[in-house]
């Protein structure tokens, strides 16, 4: 049973993402636009930036979101390991979720909080339609533009917020990325019989942001 809780735990910690600018058209020569239009996105932009989340900042160290992590959900989950913090049934803005995951990337000697996930599990397709819709208009009432699409397994997905990672400019608008999206994952039918959960994860995911910078 542990196992496969474990096994589980583990899957959900990788987001299936999806970026915002893949919903905008660079093709157009955006600095023909006004001054006055661009000084206008940037304000929107700088308005719907997202740079913390449970009053943590992006960016921040493991050891330093465990200790406030600590006093606000209680002992991690004994699933947690070095590049990742779990909680499970927790209360947060008003609503329960089964699972709450912090992740952190690594780059050999620091760590940087780059995504959270959270996580409601119910047991058929429709209920994780109203759930997703419930989490969609929360998202709303904080953030201007809502964005609605369909992934790619024909799931409702709405994007929102800016990248903590967008670096204030014009042109970074268009690079940066979105920085919240909800979805929609099936389990393997096998897994969340014997984990004891329900069919279908619905998903709140901040990030994941790219504090680690590796090329070859």
């Amino acid at each position: 049973m542990r196992h496969l809780v474990f096994i589980l735990g583990f899957f959900m910690c990788f987001p299936i993402f999806v970026n915002a600018q893949e919903n905008v058209s660079t093709d157009n020569d955006t600095t023909s636009l006004s001054l006055e239009v661009q000084e206008k996105l940037i304000e929107i932009n700088r308005q719907q930036q997202v740079k913390s989340i449970a009053n943590i900042e992006f960016g921040s160290s493991r050891e330093k979101c465990e200790k406030i992590l600590r006093k606000k959900f209680g002992t991690p989950s004994i699933y947690s390991s070095t590049d990742r913090l779990l909680f499970t049934n927790i209360k947060y803005a008003g609503l329960d979720f089964d699972s709450l995951f912090f992740l952190f990337q690594s780059d050999g000697d620091n760590t940087y909080l780059n995504s959270c996930i959270f996580i409601i599990n119910v047991n058929d397709y429709e209920s994780a339609l109203n759930k997703e819709k419930d989490l969609a208009y929360m998202l709303s009432k904080k953030y201007s533009t809502v964005l609605n699409v369909v992934d790619n397994n024909g799931n409702p997905c709405h994007i929102c917020g800016t990248s903590p990672l967008w670096d204030g400019t014009f042109n970074g608008v268009f690079t940066s990325g979105s920085a919240i999206h909800t979805n929609i994952l099936k389990y393997d039918d096998n897994v969340a019989n014997e984990a004891g959960v329900g069919s279908y994860a619905v998903r709140l995911i901040y990030g994941p942001f790219d504090y680690v910078k590796e090329e070859f």
